[in-house]
């Protein structure tokens, strides 16, 4: 089922909201984010890129090849027109995701999608602090306890 023919059917959006948190590695959990969310929202493809980055660190579906992404200054998501097709950027603390999809109107789905902002924020978040500990732990020296 799609947003643009359900009119934010509840199904649909559960299944996205679900598919935040669900691992603590990073990459296991944006796959499965962005792969839930493509399949969806009817996107061609989704990427996740890094404040940093112009470099996806995961990407689903048919590229984005676009190098000068603004941030977002002014609101939860942006729609963007490239090469005749829509891409809707999303916004974390930590970076951003891009979504493409076919030229048609996007305003439901991406104000649908934008409203996880904060959940999938928190997940990144947790993600990269498991990972912090992971390292940190692998660093312990046992024999320096009292």
């Amino acid at each position: 089922m799609l947003f643009m023919e359900t009119k934010f059917d509840h199904i649909s959006a559960y299944k996205c909201l679900n598919a935040i948190g669900n691992s603590l590695d990073l990459h296991t959990m944006l796959i499965e984010v962005i792969s839930t969310f493509v399949h969806y929202s009817d996107a061609l493809g989704g990427h996740y890129y890094e404040s940093s980055s112009h470099t996806p660190i995961v990407s689903v579906g048919e590229m984005i090849t676009i190098t000068d992404i603004p941030p977002i200054q002014d609101g939860p998501y942006r729609i963007h027109t490239y090469d005749q097709k829509n891409v809707l950027q999303l916004p974390t603390h930590q970076g951003h995701f891009l979504f493409l999809y076919e030229n048609h109107e996007l305003e439901e789905t991406a104000f649908l999608l934008s409203s996880f902002g904060l959940k999938l924020s928190n997940a990144i978040e947790a993600c990269k602090n498991v990972e912090k500990l992971r390292n940190t732990k692998s660093e312990f020296n046992p024999s320096s306890r009292c």
